[in-house]
């Protein structure tokens, strides 16, 4: 069963294009995860379990702490924009 090259190379363009989009995509993601987090204050840091000079680590690490991390930092950050509107 041989496929056309133009088929083959096709398919592996898609692929590669899929990939550098997910890269992408998670750069950004982390880009975003740091400013917000690099945007609370050093009690709100402190809440969810990280020190101001972890941020980048934390971002890093795709782990399941790190999925708690990121729930927590979006419950922290909804708090202090309440805060901020009281």
């Amino acid at each position: 069963m041989n496929r056309h090259p133009n088929v083959v190379k096709g398919a592996f363009k898609r692929g590669v294009l899929v990939r550098v989009f997910d890269a992408f995509r998670e750069w950004n993601a982390r880009r975003v995860a740091t400013m917000h987090l690099h945007g609370l204050t050093d009690r709100l840091l402190e809440d969810i379990g990280i020190d101001r000079h972890q941020i980048d680590l934390a971002v890093r690490q795709p782990t399941r702490r790190t999925r708690i991390m990121t729930r927590r930092i979006h419950a922290a950050r909804d708090t202090a924009d309440i805060r901020r509107a009281a």
